[in-house]
């Protein structure tokens, strides 16, 4: 009866004795596996981390492209070629009542110069940027002056300032202003602002060599910006 009971007692340390040796395994391998899922945590966090630093941004290059525009022609008008003063008395000075219209038919932007190419004159005249003076000194001096402006512009050196809107020597061109000074440029055929209106004063000498009408040849030019 003794060596049942031992031998159940010994049966029963044997199966906790297996039961704890279970027990521990599993927790050495709960461990194990813990360590490693960390271990794989902390390689990923670091493959991670190499390589946003590995990781440059993106290279570029810079092109220029170039074009000139070609094929372009300055083209100027005038629906109006010419204003006549008619008879002034001497001495006397005048501003044209209607305006003289610029039309630019370029496909771009000009910019507009003047120029008395010739004087055809019944009489003789003489070029002048100074004020008529009395005479005989300053006989046959005609002094001519020209200004862009939408409405009329008003007679006397204000709008028509000495120091703008007369000419250059003959044949050479000067800038053609507005009444501010400023050279008048003009839009692209077609465009808002493609079109001016020019208006003129004249002043007359205090003395001529005879009663022939005079005419001044003048030239507008455009020049593509």
């Amino acid at each position: 009866m003794e060596e049942s009971c031992n031998v159940k007692r010994e049966m029963c340390n044997g199966e906790n004795l297996k039961s704890k040796m279970v027990n521990q395994k599993s927790k050495t391998k709960g461990v194990i596996g813990m360590k490693k899922l960390i271990g794989l945590g902390i390689g990923a966090l670091m493959v991670c981390a190499l390589g946003t630093v590995a990781f440059a941004g993106p290279e570029h290059a810079e092109v220029d492209v170039y074009v000139t525009p070609g094929g372009i022609t300055a083209s100027l008008t005038s629906p109006t070629s010419y204003y006549n003063f008619e008879t002034l008395n001497l001495g006397v000075s005048s501003n044209s009542a209607t305006a003289v219209t610029l039309d630019n038919e370029t496909s771009c932007g000009v910019k507009i110069t003047k120029s008395i190419q010739a004087i055809d004159a019944g009489g003789t005249i003489i070029l002048t940027n100074d004020a008529p003076a009395d005479i005989p000194a300053d006989n046959n001096k005609f002094r001519l002056r020209c200004v862009e402006k939408s409405d009329r512009a008003d007679l006397g050196d204000t709008e028509f300032s000495v120091v703008h809107t007369t000419f250059s020597t003959l044949t050479n061109y000067n800038v053609l202003t507005d009444t501010s000074g400023v050279q008048v440029s003009l839009a692209a055929d077609d465009q808002t602002g493609e079109q001016c209106n020019i208006w003129f004063q004249i002043d007359m000498p205090y003395g001529v060599d005879n009663q022939d009408q005079r005419k001044f040849d003048l030239t507008f030019q455009a020049t593509i910006e």
